[in-house]
């Protein structure tokens, strides 16, 4: 009996070593998994001047217009306004078998097969423009405009990006803001099912309430899973934005805070210099430098040409053995247009007209963002006094919430006066962080319209 007790003594050690040793495994196991989720899983800790900062040293259309400002660059010099002489050189070499047959007044007769003729020439030339009705004057000057186009362009981009990497900032913070306000909601529907099903054990209330908040609190947890739907989402379009793998996590840190110093006049005095104006201003310009240049076609051109050449023709025979020159010449020449079946006198209209339309084009949007301004300055007003008001709301329903919480577990409101709190303080939340956003949304809309970034 005793030996028996003795082995299952021995049995029930070696099951324990095994089972210890499984739960070791398992552990090790779970440690392993969480330590390459870890790993597998960067963090990535962003303000918002890093998000911008980052967003455009990545962002695609600001990369090609960076190419097309180089390319404007490299276009606008005097080579490409033709005002620079070409220079030009070439070298030829011929050669061919001929059968000669010549019969000459003295008598002589040559008769040759296969005689051999080489041909050689090279040459220089120099041609350039002196004058040509200021049409090189506006091409460079149309060069310069198109250049500044393009850093125009570039500068608009960049503003642009930064302000649609600021509105998705702001969005994520917004949402996650309203994701507290609902965790929140959700802890207090939790604490007040126990304070209903207690009440209802002891014969205070019916079931029925029970079944209320419990159906209270299922509403609220599925509002808070579906805001963390929300949250994802927004934060997709960020990384997006920034170029952040998907698979990494962001934090982002500061909060929405609207600045309440900008004025009606200092944004209408900066509209007037933004991006926008400046192009087309800028397009104005390069019109009448085309109809200039068009209209230059109409004028004489004077032009210089200067060649050095070397010529070498040797035979086998026939008259001539060995032929060779060498030397310059050089050609003053004007070009006069007299007639073009009346295609100058139109183009000229055309292109008059163009610069009339891109005239208005710049007149009209003046109008446009002087409209644009006035609108958004007064929905920037009125969420900075709204915001101010939903603040004071927010805090007072926060503490009229954790009040009547209180008097609740005392048994000293109603459920239905509970409930029209939790009701206020949901709303309160709701519209301060609605109101926040919008109005962070103003400010950066009025500084994108002034040609500014700094959001």
């Amino acid at each position: 009996m005793m030996k028996r007790n003795k082995t299952m003594n021995g049995n029930r050690f070696e099951l324990m070593k095994i089972k210890n040793r499984y739960t070791y495994i398992c552990i090790s196991l779970w440690i392993s998994i969480q330590l390459m989720q870890l790993s597998t899983t960067a963090q990535t800790k962003l303000t918002l001047k890093d998000a911008i900062n980052k967003g455009l040293g990545v962002e695609y259309g600001l990369q090609q217009n960076k190419i097309l400002l180089e390319n404007a660059k490299l276009r606008n010099s005097l080579g490409f306004a033709g005002a620079l002489p070409t220079i030009s050189g070439g070298i030829s070499q011929n050669g061919q078998m001929n059968s000669l047959r010549q019969e000459l007044l003295n008598g002589i007769v040559i008769d040759r097969k296969n005689a051999l003729s080489q041909t050689f020439n090279a040459n220089a030339n120099l041609n350039m423009t002196f004058y040509n009705g200021g049409r090189i004057k506006n091409t460079k000057l149309g060069l310069q405009s198109a250049e500044q186009l393009a850093t125009l362009t570039l500068t608009k981009a960049q503003i642009d990006a930064a302000a649609n990497i600021a509105l998705g900032f702001y969005d994520v913070m917004r949402k996650k803001a309203l994701k507290v306000a609902l965790e929140k909601t959700v802890e207090v529907s939790r604490e007040k099912l126990k304070v209903v099903q207690l009440r209802e054990k002891v014969g205070l209330v019916p079931a029925l309430d029970v079944y209320q908040a419990e159906v209270e609190l299922n509403t609220n947890e599925l509002l808070l899973a579906d805001q963390q739907l929300i949250i994802e989402q927004a934060e997709i379009e960020l990384k997006r934005l920034l170029q952040i793998p998907q698979n990494d996590a962001i934090v982002l840190d500061g909060k929405i805070e609207v600045d309440s110093t900008l004025t009606f006049a200092q944004m209408e005095s900066a509209i007037l210099k933004n991006p926008d104006v400046e192009i087309a201003s800028e397009l104005t310009k390069a019109a009448g430098y085309q109809a200039k240049q068009i209209e230059a076609l109409r004028m004489p051109t004077l032009g210089f040409s200067a060649n050095y050449t070397f010529n070498r023709n040797q035979n086998q025979a026939g008259f001539s053995l060995l032929s060779q020159s060498l030397g310059p010449s050089a050609v003053i020449g004007l070009n006069i247009p007299i007639y073009a079946g009346n295609t100058l006198q139109r183009n000229v209209k055309i292109a008059q007209q163009q610069m009339q339309i891109s005239a208005i084009n710049e007149l009209q949007l003046k109008t446009n963002q002087e409209a644009t301004l006035a609108k958004l300055f007064s929905a920037y007003k009125n969420e900075v006094v709204q915001t101010k008001k939903q603040q004071r709301n927010y805090e007072l329903s926060q503490q009229l919430l954790d009040g009547n919480l209180k008097r609740l577990n005392a048994n000293q409101i109603t459920l239905s006066d509970f409930t029209e709190t939790q009701r206020s303080y949901e709303v309160a939340a709701y519209n301060l962080f609605n109101h926040l956003y919008l109005g962070k949304v103003a400010e950066i809309e009025l500084k994108r319209l002034a040609g500014k970034a700094d959001f």
